[in-house]
């Protein structure tokens, strides 16, 4: 099979480190480009990287028109992952670039994760396992998840797949979503409930919403105040979303409550505030990434380069 003379650049970390996708794209096109750095490429490192290709495989690289002003010849990107806040679709239909992406593929693992959170926090496991790292031998009762509330924020892929995972503990689940006729609500029939009941009602909340101009501090000062003293707060969906100053002063006020957080506005986190506080978790955005979603979503993304490009 002849090979399609375009340049293909891969951005995204993962899709760079996948065997099985840079086989499949070196086997279809004569040059690909992968990104070795393992950072996330930014300013003129990304400009110079995306200059001269036809295609590109985007993970958090942001797209905007500034990148775009340097990229006559793109003409496709395939976005690695669910994420969208990096993207700006109105300048892409302007260049006339096309994008497709991912929506779900990292639902499970990301649901897991949550899962992973909700039980760790109710079960004091990361404190005691520290404990006993430091010589202690503590006598800490934690609670059974089963007979709590859960609160859903936002009922879209994720959150109808965390739903899924919660309903064998018997706990009892509250879901607001923006779009009241939300086709998993009659899917799982379960109501759409009001913002303030599920923040006034929940013992644990979690996020799963996107990162956008409504959303940005969507969970500020107002629904801080109507949590409950030993809530948790889970945000595995995008830093920006929860303003951090609030987070950090409601933490501060009531020690019982925990945050287990995936994701800050900034990333590496710089609030370093936040991580002195013993009631605040964070991991490394890495809920969505796992060998599993790794392999399908870098196979999908060369899929498509592959599928635009031999049309």
């Amino acid at each position: 099979m002849k090979k399609i003379n375009k340049t293909i650049a891969i951005c995204s970390r993962s899709v760079s480190k996948n065997k099985s996708a840079i086989d499949l794209l070196k086997k279809r096109f004569k040059h690909v480009k992968l990104n070795n750095t393992n950072k996330i490429l930014i300013n003129n490192d990304l400009k110079n990287f995306l200059s001269d290709v036809h295609g590109a495989i985007i993970g958090l690289e942001k797209v905007d028109q500034n990148l775009l002003k340097s990229c006559s010849k793109l003409k496709f990107i395939s976005k690695y992952g669910v994420g969208t806040n990096n993207l700006d679709f109105k300048e892409l239909k302007k260049n006339k670039i096309k994008i497709k992406l991912q929506p779900g593929i990292n639902k499970r693992a990301v649901s897991e994760f949550v899962l992973n959170f909700i039980i760790s926090s109710l079960r004091n496991t990361n404190k005691l396992i520290n404990d006993v790292k430091n010589n202690s031998w503590p006598f800490i009762f934690g609670r059974q998840l089963t007979g709590k509330t859960v609160g859903i924020i936002g009922f879209g892929n994720i959150g109808s797949d965390l739903y899924k995972l919660l309903k064998p503990f018997e706990c009892k689940i509250i879901v607001n979503d923006i779009n009241k006729k939300n086709k998993n609500n009659s899917l799982y029939n379960i109501e759409n409930s009001s913002i303030k009941n599920l923040l006034k009602k929940s013992d644990i909340i979690s996020i799963h919403i996107p990162l956008d101009k409504k959303n940005y501090d969507y969970f500020s000062k107002e629904k801080f105040n109507n949590l409950k003293e030993n809530v948790t707060i889970i945000n595995t969906s995008r830093g920006g979303i929860v303003n951090e100053k609030y987070l950090y002063n409601f933490l501060k006020s009531k020690p019982n409550s925990k945050a287990f957080f995936d994701v800050m506005l900034k990333e590496p986190i710089k609030n370093k505030k936040l991580l002195k506080l013993n009631n605040f978790y964070l991991t490394p955005h890495l809920a969505g990434s796992t060998v599993e979603v790794s392999e399908e979503a870098s196979l999908d993304c060369a899929q498509k380069v592959i599928n635009f490009f031999s049309q």
